[in-house]
């Protein structure tokens, strides 16, 4: 029977490790939304406004005051934080970042490293419409107030807004065919009929989740889960007593992890809401993701953790099976996982790297080409979207690693989302600590 067992084991682990399955991705990073909401300068030419903040160079109609054009890294700056802008010799907008001098040519910029300079920034403590001051100048069409969180203003009229309410993205999700996207301290963000994301109502400003249902939008807040179903009101799920870390839907429950439950949620049809309190044992969960009949999730003291799910499963039953340094891993220290129909799952470790889960057999650490340091998965039918703290990458089933993902706003990737609204080819979503940003997947 040992002789059975090992020879079950192995097989399971030959074919996760094997390379015929193996499949690159190839998803270069063609668009991204920034934060403007921090403005450092201006810059004003005959026939535009040019505004400098943490999420590049912006260009608005200077007698419209219609935003034209947002410059970002794609555009050939070094740095999306600008902290001045200038004029060069023949005219040309030049932008200054921390270690680089970029001058824009035709319509992108070309940047000269330059010796870095410590600059003594005196901080103002002046507000303006609820926002502090940090830069004002004086305009033939009045004065320009630039503010650290508000955006900027012309002769006291708003001149546009940032796209998005902060910059870091926490959560991504398709609701009502819109993508809706979640902050860490801003709130919400929705995409418009013509496909521009703007900040919109919301029941919180500290955003942790977001999963669509049947009927509602879930959103899951330090304050306790919200539901929707026009975008517009809110209602609080009673149940949910906790802030909440975590959203999954199984395709018949909307499922959600606090720091110390496992809650089920009725979303339209579907078993009764529920609760398991403490669920394998865990007393600090992290991220779930669920699939018909299995709902994974990370924890920061039992490593990930799978439940067993039957339609009449409530919370008097115990179906955990829990994957932890005591059964060999890494880590007992997880704050993802993905998991795939078949019952396995992909789980990020906090400095221990990716560690696969197999339905049947002993789990495989697999080496991602980015951070040890995991903080997001996404699993399709043939690999998984891995976020860490220093970049992004896909790994393919067998265990190899597809080319980094390139041209990131930011290396620290939060959450992802496969967009399969557009007939050309599938988007990939990813929110990074500094925006937004898209790739079609190839």
């Amino acid at each position: 029977m040992k002789i059975v067992k090992f020879l079950a084991i192995l097989a399971a682990t030959l074919r996760f490790l094997s390379p015929i399955d193996a499949e690159a991705k190839e998803c270069r990073v063609s668009g991204v939304v920034t934060y403007t909401g921090d403005v450092h300068d201006v810059l004003a030419t005959p026939d535009a406004l040019w505004v400098a903040s943490d999420g590049g160079v912006e260009e608005f109609d200077r007698q419209t005051r219609k935003r034209l054009k947002t410059y970002t890294h794609l555009d050939g700056l070094s740095s999306l934080s600008v902290a001045q802008l200038s004029r060069g010799r023949g005219g040309s907008v030049v932008a200054t970042v921390d270690d680089a001098v970029c001058e824009l040519r035709g319509s992108r910029f070309e940047c000269k490293t330059r010796t870095v300079e410590t600059r003594t920034q005196k901080i103002q403590f002046r507000y303006h419409q609820g926002a502090r001051v940090s830069i004002e100048r004086q305009l033939p069409e009045g004065s320009f107030v630039g503010t650290a969180g508000g955006h900027a203003f012309v002769g006291g009229q708003r001149l546009g807004s940032s796209p998005l309410p902060d910059r870091h993205i926490t959560s991504l999700a398709l609701f009502e065919n819109r993508l809706w996207v979640g902050t860490f301290n801003g709130g919400l963000a929705q995409e418009d009929q013509n496909g521009r994301i703007r900040p919109v109502l919301s029941p919180g400003l500290l955003i942790n989740a977001l999963q669509a249902g049947p009927e509602h939008l879930f959103v899951g807040t330090s304050d306790g889960l919200f539901k929707t179903k026009d975008g517009v009101t809110f209602e609080q799920e009673e149940l949910v007593e906790q802030a909440v870390v975590g959203l999954a839907y199984d395709g018949t429950s909307i499922w959600a992890t606090t720091p110390g439950a496992l809650y089920r949620i009725r979303d339209g049809r579907g078993p009764h809401s529920d609760v398991w309190w403490v669920p394998g044992g865990s007393r600090s969960l992290q991220k779930v993701s669920a699939v018909p009949g299995y709902v994974w999730f990370g924890t920061e003291d039992r490593g990930a953790v799978v439940m067993t799910v039957r339609p009449k499963t409530r919370s008097s039953d115990k179906p955990f099976t829990v994957y932890d340094k005591g059964q060999g891993l890494s880590s007992s220290w997880s704050l993802a996982v993905a998991a795939r129909r078949d019952g396995s799952a992909w789980m990020t470790t906090l400095r221990e790297g990716l560690t696969f889960i197999p339905h049947r057999g002993e789990s495989v650490h697999v080496n991602t080409g980015v951070s040890d340091w995991g903080l997001s998965a996404l699993a399709t039918p043939d690999g998984a979207w891995i976020g860490s703290q220093d970049g992004a990458a896909f790994i393919a089933n067998g265990g190899e690693t597809a080319t980094k993902l390139q041209n990131l706003p930011d290396p620290r990737v939060h959450a992802f989302l496969s967009d399969n609204r557009k007939e050309d080819a599938e988007r990939l979503w990813i929110g990074t600590e500094n925006g937004l940003a898209w790739c079609k997947i190839r």
